[in-house]
C-alpha cells in the first residue's frame, strides 16, 4: 500500500517562513512580558478586591508553579524550581506533546508527555523527540503522565530524567532509561535548566504521534513527528527485510523516529550493531540521502530504506531504533498437530508448542516431521506460553549451558533436526525439515509466548520448497539469463521455450514490453510448445508488435491525470499509479502557460510523467529534449526535479517541479529512477 501525502516546502518558502516566524516570536515575547506584568498585578490586586467583598478567607502566599492538576494555571502545593513533584493525580488539562514541534501561548502553558513509570522512575519516553519554543520557565510546566505514576517525583538520579542545559542555551529533557525507548523535550532558549517544573501525574495515554506502517513505495513526511515502522527478520544475527524497498522524502531527524521491528533480536543489537553487521550497507545514494540496504534472504531477495533527506552514514543524527514484537504470522498459519506434515508452495508459518522451564525450551508437540519446508519463504515458531526471555533467538537456543537443546543439520541425508530440552520424564522432542540441510543458518525460527500480527507473505520467489532439493532448477543457464523466463513460472518448468533460441533472441519480442508482459505470451502452454508461434512472422515481424510503443499507450493501470492550470498552482498525486500529462511544442515551450506547476507527492515507482508535444510528429528522449535551446532541466538534492521550459514569443519561461524526485545526472536531463516519456500528440493513445 502506497502511502503519500504533501511534500515539505521548498528552500525559498522556508525562508520565507523563517522571516515571518522570527516577527512573530518577536510579537509574542512582548504579550510574554506583558504576561508576567499581568500576574504580577493579580497576585497583589486580587487578594484586594476578594478581601474588599468580604471573601478570600484563608489566604495564603500564591506560588509561581502552576498547578499541574488545573489547566487555569492556579496555586501549587509541590513544586520544585529543578524539577517539581505531584501526587499522581487525575489527568491535567494542557497540550499533548506528542513528536514534533510546538510553540509556546501567552498563557501559562502544560506540556504532557506521556512515559512508562516502573517505581519512583521512569522506563521508557513514548511520545518521542518534542522540540517547544517560546517556552516560559517562571509559569509553564512540563507533566509526565503515566498510569502507575510515584506519588512523589524528581528529576535526575533514578528517575531516569535528566534536565540539562546545552551549548546551544536550550534545556534538553532526556527521558527514559532504556535506549531503545527514550524520549527528548528541547527546550529552546531555555537557558538555565533550574528553572524549569517537570511534575509527574497518573493517566491513561492518548494515541501519541502518528505511526507509518512502512511496506514499500515512497512516503513523505508530515510537518508533525512521525513513527516509521519496518519489519526485518533476523537470521544468523542478519537483519532481513520483510518489507521491500522504502523511501522517504522529508524525514526529520529532529522530531521523527525510525523504529525497526523484529521478533527476535540479538542481545544488545542497536544502531551501532547494524554498521557493523556483515551484509548491511549503510550508504550515501546518488541525490546524497542515507540508504540502508539488509541483509539478503535464502533467495538473495532483500530490502532497503532510503531516507532521500538525510546524509549521515554514521546514523548519529537519525533517531533509528530496534523493537522486539510478538512472533509475527508470515502468510498462512499452520498450527501443528500431527507428526507428519507436508508444506505447501504458498508462504507459511508453522507454529510448534512448547514450554519455558525458567531455562530451556521443552517441545509440547512431541516428535514432528515437516517435509517440502522452504527456507525462503517459510518460517518456524516456538511457542512457549511463559515467561521466555523477550527476543530469545536461535543463538540461546543453540548455546544453551545444558547442551540439550541443538540445531543439527544433516546434509548427508538431506534433513535439519531441532533437539528440545528433556521434559520432566528426561523425553527430549524433536522438530525435523525434511529435505532441508540448512547449512548456511537461513532457517527463519523465532521464539515467543504468544502470537502477534499476521503479514502479508512476499512474493513467490524461484527459490521454492522444490527449488531447494532439485539442482536442475538452479543449474539451467538458459533459465538464469531468460528475463521473461525468470518471471513465469509455466515457462520456468518448460524445456520447450528454453531451447527455442527464435523466441529467446527475437529482438523485437524482448523489447516490447506489452509482448513481454501479456499473460497469453508467456504463460500459455501452447505458446511455449509450438513451433508454429516460433516461427510465425506475425509474431516476430507484425509491426503493430514493434511500433505500438508503449510510450504512446498509456497502461491499463496509470490513472491519466491532465495538467490544466491557469496560474500558478500544486498538483498532488494520490495513492493510485498515475501518469500526469503537460504539453509543450516541438520547440520545448510551455502550452501550459508562464507559470510554474508543481507535482507535489510523486511516486517514482508508479507514477509516470508525460510531455505530451502539441503539433509534433516524433518523440523524444530526455537527453533531446534537455539539449533543445532555452530548456533547463536540474535536480540539485534539495528542491527536487525542476524543469524551465524554452521562453515564449513574450520571453516569458513555465516551470514544472516534482517535489522530493532528486536524482543526479550530469550534462542531460537522465531519468534513471522514474518514468518520464516527451511523445508527440500524434502518438498518444487513451
Amino acid at each position: 500500500m502506497m502511502n503519500k501525502k504533501i511534500l515539505p516546502e521548498n528552500t525559498q518558502m522556508s525562508e520565507i517562513e523563517s522571516k515571518n516566524r522570527n516577527s512573530l516570536i518577536e510579537n509574542i515575547n512582548i504579550f510574554k512580558t506583558n504576561k508576567n506584568d499581568m500576574r504580577f498585578f493579580t497576585a497583589i490586586t486580587l487578594p484586594l478586591i476578594l478581601a474588599a467583598c468580604g471573601g478570600g478567607g484563608g489566604g495564603g502566599a500564591v506560588s509561581p508553579t502552576p498547578d499541574s492538576g488545573s489547566s487555569s494555571g492556579g496555586s501549587s502545593s509541590g513544586g520544585s524550581s529543578s524539577g517539581g513533584s505531584s501526587s499522581g493525580g487525575s489527568s491535567s488539562g494542557g497540550t499533548q506533546a506528542n513528536a514534533g514541534y510546538y510553540t509556546a501561548t501567552a498563557d501559562v502553558d502544560n506540556y504532557i508527555y506521556d512515559v512508562s513509570f516502573s517505581g519512583s522512575g521512569v522506563v521508557s519516553g513514548d511520545d518521542g523527540n518534542v522540540i517547544i519554543t517560546d517556552f516560559d520557565a517562571s509559569s509553564d510546566t512540563i507533566t509526565l503522565r503515566g498510569s502507575d505514576a510515584p506519588s512523589s517525583f524528581g528529576t535526575g538520579g533514578s528517575s531516569n530524567v535528566d534536565v540539562a542545559s546545552t551549548i546551544d542555551g536550550d534545556t534538553v529533557i532526556t527521558i527514559g532509561s532504556d535506549n531503545d525507548k527514550t524520549g527528548t523535550i528541547t527546550l529552546k532558549g531555555i537557558s538555565d535548566s533550574s528553572s524549569v517544573v517537570v511534575n509527574a501525574e497518573a493517566g491513561d495515554a492518548d494515541a501519541g504521534a502518528p505511526v507509518i506502517d512502512l511496506e514499500s513505495g515512497t512516503v513523505t513526511a508530515a510537518a508533525a513527528g512521525e513513527v516509521f515502522e519496518y519489519s526485518v527478520k533476523f537470521i544468523n544475527g542478519v537483519p532481513v527485510a520483510n518489507d521491500g524497498e522504502v523511501v522517504i522524502n522529508g524525514f526529520d531527524v529532529k522530531v521523527d523516529k525510525l523504529i525497526i521491528k523484529s521478533d527476535s533480536l540479538p542481545s544488545g543489537y542497536g544502531k551501532g550493531s547494524l554498521l557493523s553487521t556483515s551484509g548491511v550497507d549503510v550508504t550515501t545514494d546518488a541525490s546524497g540521502g542515507t540508504r540502508i540496504d539488509f541483509g539478503a534472504n535464502a533467495d538473495g531477495s532483500s530490502g532497503s530504506i532510503t531516507l532521500s533527506d538525510v546524509s549521515d552514514t554514521d546514523l548519529t543524527t537519525i533517531d533509528l531504533v530496534f523493537e522486539i514484537v510478538s512472533p509475527t504470522v508470515v502468510g498462512t498459519q499452520v498450527d501443528i498437530d500431527s507428526a507428519s506434515i507436508t508444506a505447501t508452495a504458498d508462504s507459511e508459518t508453522f507454529v510448534y508448542d512448547a514450554s519455558w522451564d525458567g531455562d530451556e525450551v521443552v517441545g509440547s508437540d512431541g516428535d514432528v516431521t515437516i517435509s517440502g519446508f522452504s527456507l525462503s519463504s517459510d518460517k518456524l515458531v516456538i511457542l512457549t506460553g511463559g515467561s521466555i526471555p523477550s527476543g530469545y533467538d536461535r543463538s540461546e537456543f543453540e548455546n544453551n549451558s545444558k547442551g540439550t537443546q541443538q540445531i543439527v543439520v544433516d546434509a548427508i541425508n538431506n534433513k535439519t533436526v531441532i533437539y528440545f530440552a528433556p521434559n520432566s520424564e528426561g523425553v527430549s522432542s524433536t522438530l525435523t525439515l525434511d529435505g532441508v540441510a540448512d547449512e548456511n543458518d537461513a532457517l527463519n525460527i523465532v521464539f515467543g509466548s504468544s502470537i502477534g500480527d499476521t503479514v502479508a507473505a512476499s512474493a513467490p520467489s524461484s527459490d521454492t520448497s522444490s527449488a531447494d532439493t532439485t539442482s536442475t532448477d538452479d543449474t539451467a543457464s538458459t533459465d538464469d539469463t531468460t528475463t521473461t523466463d525468470d518471471t513465469a513460472s509455466t515457462d520456468d518448468t518448460t524445456t520447450t521455450d528454453d531451447t527455442s533460441s527464435t523466441d529467446d533472441t527475437a529482438s523485437t519480442d524482448d523489447t516490447s514490453s506489452t509482448d513481454d508482459t501479456a499473460s497469453t505470451d508467456d504463460t500459455t502452454t501452447t505458446d511455449d510448445t509450438t513451433t508454429t508461434d516460433d516461427t510465425a512472422s506475425t509474431d516476430d515481424s507484425a509491426s503493430t508488435d514493434d511500433s505500438a510503443s508503449t510510450d504512446s499507450t498509456t497502461p491499463a493501470s496509470y490513472t491519466v491525470v491532465n495538467i490544466d492550470a491557469s496560474g500558478e498552482s500544486t498538483v498532488t498525486a494520490t495513492a493510485d499509479a498515475e501518469e500526469f500529462r503537460y504539453e509543450v511544442d516541438s520547440s520545448g515551450v510551455s502550452q501550459e502557460g508562464a507559470f510554474t506547476v508543481t507535482i507535489d507527492g510523486f511516486d517514482i515507482s508508479s507514477d509516470k510523467l508525460t510531455l505530451v508535444i502539441v503539433g509534433g510528429s516524433s518523440n523524444l528522449t530526455t537527453q533531446e529534449f534537455d539539449a533543445l535551446s532555452g530548456v533547463e532541466v536540474t535536480s540539485d538534492g534539495l528542491s527536487g526535479t525542476q524543469i524551465f521550459f524554452a521562453p515564449d514569443s513574450s520571453g516569458q519561461s513555465g516551470g514544472l517541479t516534482l517535489t522530493g524526485v532528486e536524482e543526479s545526472f550530469d550534462d542531460t536531463w537522465t531519468a534513471t529512477t522514474y518514468t518520464v516519456e516527451i511523445i508527440a500528440d500524434a502518438n498518444i493513445t487513451g
